[in-house]
């Protein structure tokens, strides 16, 4: 058997077993990649890496038969049941990571391989399973466990805790997620983000006219930081008016803080609209595009106005910020007080 090996490639494999329904064992080096699945009880969608995963488990939520049909016609909403009947199997699946913390959800639809020495066996990961007419409920085989590591002690998720002055608003954003956790803080300055999984997060706090974020990364050179400008500006969307507050750059692809306005002649109305989203952009061709663009807030101005955008400063303690499981505190932030409470300078830090 020939395969195609990309240089790095196998380091992503880790040798684990594939149970299915009917009592079948498959083992050998599985290649899953990252898994994303929604959350109900956090609201929100997890992109998991393989190596953050010790088992994944899944559970029939609700299965029935139903009766096949069709239109009478073509452009009819009139049905015709035929005699026969199909299966359709609904799943919820869980997660246990390697932290010990657990996630209870819904897949979206992944296929991953396990190499073997004969052959290598694909198999899928899904919301729902649909069989064909004439099949029953048991012949709906699925994959019951993938096991890649040795199941640790359960833990609860995390939370972080800390009291910054000045602040209104705190995101906390793990760089491989789709959507950021947020959680609005105390005239006091303090906070609490709950729901978190273990991972390295980038901090953002939001100011009335400040924003204070952990370092991008490194600073993009002249001729990058050119190109990416002109890809935000050239971008075509709702929002006419667009401003990169802060960029960074790391393993090869660029992180830009965007904000982005629209003045008014809206089915929404009049008024000043603002929005605040993080893009993420990589140069797949000549040109850098965007991959990835992760909301933040979005603001409603009185009709006519034209707010100053936001002054935007780096900090290094809030990049990388490492949650594991359990509370985390964030140390006072005496730096990001002062930069709150201080006057306002012109420009933003790039």
């Amino acid at each position: 058997m020939v395969r195609l090996v990309f240089i790095g490639y196998l380091s992503w494999l880790a040798a684990g077993e594939v149970l299915l329904s009917d009592g079948e064992k498959v083992s050998g080096e599985i290649d899953l990649g990252e898994l994303t699945i929604y959350v109900p009880q956090l609201k929100r969608h997890l992109r998991l890496k393989q190596e953050e995963i010790a088992l994944i488990r899944t559970e029939v939520e609700q299965q029935k038969m139903l009766q096949a049909w069709v239109f009478v016609e073509e452009s009819s909403r009139k049905k015709i049941k035929l005699p026969e009947f199909y299966p359709v199997r609904w799943y919820r699946t869980e997660v246990i990571l390697k932290s010990g913390q657990k996630v209870r959800g819904h897949v979206l639809g992944k296929s991953f391989y396990v190499l073997g020495e004969e052959e290598d066996r694909r198999f899928i990961l899904r919301r729902q399973h649909r069989g064909k007419k004439g099949q029953a409920l048991e012949d709906l085989v699925f994959v019951r466990e993938v096991r890649l590591g040795p199941v640790p002690k359960e833990a609860r998720l995390a939370g972080l805790c800390g009291k910054v002055k000045g602040a209104v608003q705190i995101f906390a954003y793990r760089l491989s997620d789709p959507a950021a956790v947020s959680a609005r803080v105390g005239k006091d300055g303090r906070f609490e983000v709950r729901g978190l999984i273990a991972g390295s997060y980038l901090l953002l706090l939001r100011g009335k006219e400040k924003i204070a974020l952990g370092t991008l990364g490194k600073k993009p050179k002249e001729e990058v930081r050119k190109k990416v400008l002109a890809q935000v500006k050239e971008s075509r969307e709702f929002f006419t008016d667009k401003k990169v507050l802060c960029l960074g750059q790391r393993e090869g692809k660029v992180w830009a803080l965007v904000g982005m306005a629209r003045f008014g002649r809206t089915t929404a109305g009049n008024q000043t609209y603002r929005r605040f989203e993080l893009w993420l952009l990589s140069q797949l061709t000549p040109r850098w595009e965007i991959e990835k663009r992760v909301y933040l807030w979005r603001e409603v101005w009185p009709r006519g106005a034209r707010p100053a955008w936001p002054e935007v400063r780096t900090f290094p303690e809030l990049a990388d910020f490492r949650v594991r499981a359990g509370e985390a505190k964030l140390p006072a932030q005496e730096k990001i007080g002062r930069f709150f409470a201080g006057g306002r300078r012109d420009g933003t830090t790039n």
